[in-house]
C-alpha cells in the first residue's frame, strides 16, 4: 500500500528541481507512508504470502493494487475464481513502481546474439505480441494508439478493458526525480511498515523511527 501511495506523488524523496533529498520534509511522502501503517493496522494485508494466495481462492481478499503482470499470478493461483474480478483505475491517480531491466554480462560468449535478440524482442511489435498473449504492458509509446491493445479484454476478469484500463493509467503518470539513494530509503520507510505489521511496532513512533534509519543508512 505504500509503495503504490508513495509512487503517485508529483515529487518524491528528492526535490525535482535542486535534487535535494526532501523526504522527511514531505507531506506527500508521510501521507504514503500514514497510509502503509493504517494498512499494517488493519489486519487485512497479506499480499505475496501463503495467506494470500489461499486468500485468493476463497474470496478472502476484497481488492489489491495489481499492475498488468500480476494479472496472470492472480489466475494461475486461483483458476477457479474466473468471471469473479473485475478491474478499475486506481484511486488518487496513476503511478509508477519501476520496471524491469535487460543486461549481457561482460563475459559473455557471444554479446552480438545477445543484443539481436534484445533489440528482437523489446520491439513495439514484439512486446505488443506478448502483452496480448501474456498481459505485459509495453513500454514502447508507438503502440499505445494501437487498435488491437486498446480493444484487448480479460475474460477472466469479468471481459475488463485492460488494455485500455493500463494504457490510459501510464500515459497518466507524472514523472519525479529518482536520485541515487530512492531505493535505500524506499527500502527503509517500508522496513519500519513492516516492523509495525509484522514485529508489533509502536505505529506513533513508526515514522520518526523511519527518518531515522534512513539517516543512518544513508551516512548522515
Amino acid at each position: 500500500m505504500f509503495y503504490q501511495a508513495v509512487n503517485q506523488v508529483s515529487e518524491k524523496y528528492y526535490d525535482n528541481d535542486t535534487r535535494e533529498l526532501n523526504f522527511d520534509s514531505n507531506p506527500q511522502v508521510e501521507e504514503a507512508f500514514d497510509l502503509g501503517i493504517q494498512a499494517a493496522t488493519s489486519g487485512t494485508t497479506a499480499i505475496f504470502t501463503e495467506a494470500w494466495t489461499a486468500g485468493l481462492q476463497n474470496g478472502a481478499f476484497a481488492v489489491v493494487s495489481a499492475p498488468s503482470w500480476m494479472l496472470g499470478q492472480i489466475e494461475a493461483n486461483a483458476p477457479e475464481t474466473a468471471g469473479l474480478w473485475d478491474i478499475a483505475t486506481v484511486p488518487v491517480g496513476s503511478g509508477n513502481w519501476g520496471g524491469s531491466y535487460l543486461a549481457i554480462p561482460a563475459g559473455a560468449d557471444n554479446p552480438e546474439a545477445a543484443w539481436e535478440y534484445i533489440k528482437a524482442t523489446q520491439s513495439p511489435e514484439s512486446q505488443l505480441s506478448h502483452f496480448l498473449e501474456n498481459g505485459s504492458l509495453p513500454t514502447t509509446p508507438e503502440v499505445y494508439d494501437d487498435e488491437e491493445l486498446l480493444a484487448k479484454t480479460d475474460e477472466f476478469f469479468s471481459g475488463a478493458p485492460i488494455g485500455k484500463i493500463y494504457t490510459e493509467a501510464l500515459l497518466g503518470v507524472n514523472p519525479f526525480y529518482i536520485g541515487p539513494d530512492s531505493g535505500v530509503i524506499g527500502a527503509e520507510l517500508q522496513a519500519a511498515i513492516d516492523n509495525v505489521d509484522y514485529a508489533d511496532g509502536d505505529p506513533a513512533a513508526a515514522w520518526d523511527a523511519a527518518v531515522t534509519n534512513v539517516g543512518n543508512a544513508l551516512g548522515n
